[in-house]
């Protein structure tokens, strides 16, 4: 309080020194204003920086004259010069203190979760005309995490050493689960010590989190497997735990310890990707309103079917892979018209012919190999050459 107090004298001396400047024809002040700091310092209104004479006196609605020290709230003023008003108009003595603007967040890129946002004073250093009543020193600043009313934490952080009050970019990183959080700020040269204990944060626990998955096995070489993510289970019975139905970002990747994403989804509470191929998987899971990331590996097995490579075709007519065993797909852009289908095995030989409407039919009857299959239907023509397992 003594720092706000000896700031108001200095600034009631200055005042006085530019209304006492004589000489030359009157030019406007410029008015300055200095915002209350609740429990630290109080407001103040006055003229300064006259262009030419400075007048005699100013007098405030609320009684005071030169320098005005209020309460938050509007004043209107007069400046005097040899017994006339040479200036009038008014001012407004604010009040602000810490803000602090923190949401929790969880990065995307690598799961960090965190405390990310600001913690500054309006006006501080922005503005030549509006300031804090007490202008607080980067150096005396310190930010700190407490953690159930106890614990300390300062790092990871950016922002917590040496604090602005001008940007005031603030982040908490790598924050235990299962916990209840608030900001403290220690502010050696203005304010103090200031817990924002209204602005609590709890960060959830999800460390028991079942995922529930699906896996399609895949014919090796032609990618028609498929995992599933059905659901994210919350155990309920932890400290601070989450509850279902849970949001949150899925991520599947390649191998066992790979980076390689073969996609990614947010703000899902289930996933599936398709043409895969057999191999081992990773599927991690980021709850929205959790901390941990969950991750499961999964492996994709091979499956006897039927695969199609090399197509020498249109576009009105394909031949589609599935994972039952003997059973082929005929697509046709021409809708249900007859296409006659030749297969051929692998020196050439005539095996079999069919007449049918595009769709799927069977091979089952054919032995296990490398087989061609040629598709005709009016002008189009499909030649493609396909596994029987």
């Amino acid at each position: 309080m003594n720092i706000g107090m000896h700031g108001t004298a200095s600034i009631t001396m200055l005042a006085f020194g530019l209304f006492w400047n004589a000489g030359g024809a009157f030019g406007q002040c410029t008015l300055h204003s200095t915002n209350q700091i609740p429990g630290v310092c109080d407001g103040t209104l006055y003229l300064w920086d006259c262009q030419g004479t400075s007048p005699d006196s100013v007098v405030w609605s609320n009684g005071d004259v030169g320098v005005c020290q209020a309460l938050p709230g509007t004043y209107a003023y007069q400046a005097w010069l040899n017994g006339s008003v040479v200036q009038a108009g008014s001012g407004t003595i604010g009040s602000y203190g810490w803000e602090l603007d923190l949401q929790f967040t969880g990065l995307s890129q690598n799961f960090v979760y965190g405390l990310v946002g600001g913690l500054s004073i309006p006006y501080c250093s922005t503005s030549s005309t509006i300031t804090p009543c007490c202008d607080p020193q980067a150096d005396d600043l310190e930010v700190y995490l407490v953690q159930d009313g106890v614990n300390l934490i300062q790092d990871p952080c950016t922002g917590c050493h040496s604090h602005s009050c001008i940007s005031g970019s603030l982040g908490f990183y790598e924050i235990p689960c299962g916990h209840i959080y608030w900001v403290r700020l220690v502010d050696l040269t203005c304010a103090g010590q200031v817990d924002f204990t209204q602005q609590s944060f709890i960060v959830h626990n999800n460390a028991n989190l079942i995922l529930d998955t699906a896996v399609t096995g895949s014919v090796p070489g032609f990618n028609t497997g498929s995992v599933e993510l059905i659901e994210a289970v919350p155990d309920t019975t932890e400290l601070y735990p989450i509850y279902g139905p849970v949001t949150g970002t899925a991520v599947l990747y390649e191998g066992l310890n790979g980076s390689s994403i073969v996609a990614q989804y947010s703000g899902v509470t289930d996933a599936i990707w398709t043409d895969l191929d057999t191999g081992y998987y990773r599927v991690c899971f980021a709850p929205d309103s959790g901390c941990q990331v969950i991750c499961d590996t999964l492996y994709v097995p091979a499956v006897p079917g039927n695969g199609v490579a090399e197509s020498q075709s249109t576009d009105a007519l394909s031949l589609v892979p599935t994972a039952t065993p003997g059973i082929l797909t005929l697509l046709s852009q021409n809708g249900s018209a007859v296409a006659d289908i030749t297969i051929t095995d692998a020196l050439g030989r005539e095996v079999t012919r069919l007449r049918i409407v595009p769709g799927p039919f069977s091979v089952e009857q054919l032995p296990r190999g490398v087989y061609v299959l040629t598709a005709v239907q009016g002008s189009e023509r499909l030649r493609v050459r396909f596994l029987k397992e």
